[in-house]
């Protein structure tokens, strides 16, 4: 795949959090066309979307984005920390472990900043009981 522009989710002006602002760097230094967005043009799917652009962000208002077909960008089930496709009781083991690791699973990340800690706890709990 040859990735000719990046949309990196940001929040007025600057990269979303630290991970996004590497991506940006990076792919400023390999000289390829980026653009800082906010997550609403992300949500809305006003992007100009082809097989040669990559999406940094996520969807913040939905635990879930269809969006295969697009190069680039990936699916994310939140709360899905065993990667079964189903968020359910079986996640809150290994969920448990990412929270107690110093690993950082986006998976586990509910809160979406970019830390996997206490503050993802209730939002888990909240996708668990199908809220």
């Amino acid at each position: 795949m040859n990735i000719q522009q990046v949309f990196v989710q940001s929040e007025e002006g600057v990269p979303f959090d630290e991970a996004f602002h590497k991506a940006w760097h990076g792919f400023q230094k390999r000289r390829v066309r980026c653009q800082l967005v906010e997550a609403s043009e992300i949500e809305d799917g006003s992007l100009p979307l082809n097989k040669e652009t990559l999406v940094v962000g996520g969807i913040g208002s939905a635990s879930y984005a269809d969006v295969r077909g697009i190069a680039g960008v990936a699916a994310v089930l939140l709360g899905d920390v065993n990667c079964d496709q189903v968020v359910n009781l079986l996640d809150v083991g290994p969920f448990v472990e990412t929270l107690v690791s110093a690993e950082f699973n986006t998976k586990a990340d509910i809160n979406r900043d970019g830390v996997v800690n206490l503050l993802d706890v209730s939002g888990f709990v909240n996708l668990i009981a199908g809220n």
